[in-house]
């Protein structure tokens, strides 16, 4: 997964030109919902959903996260979502 997120983060360092404190919360966001997946989820990358995604706001917004936290979490992950699709890691 590791070599996913690095790869991930070459890519929008290129594609996408982000500011550096922009790459570094993309990071830890996708860790952090990577971490849930594994961890409380037991699910694969390749085997979630939508309601997985929309679970794991959930979680966040009942962790007390703030609605900009959330939604730059969202982000991260919609732009990974399509990375991996894009490099035929994952289908849509």
């Amino acid at each position: 997964m590791q070599d996913y997120l690095e790869a991930f983060n070459n890519y929008i360092v290129v594609e996408r030109g982000l500011a550096p404190n922009t790459l570094e919360s993309y990071g830890r966001d996708l860790r952090q919902y990577l971490d849930y997946l594994s961890e409380k989820k037991g699910i694969a990358l390749n085997e979630t959903t939508q309601a997985t995604v929309g679970g794991y706001l959930l979680y966040l917004q009942a962790k007390g996260r703030a609605a900009s936290t959330i939604s730059r979490s969202l982000a991260a992950i919609k732009a990974f979502y399509h990375f991996l699709v894009r490099e035929q890691i994952i289908q849509r």
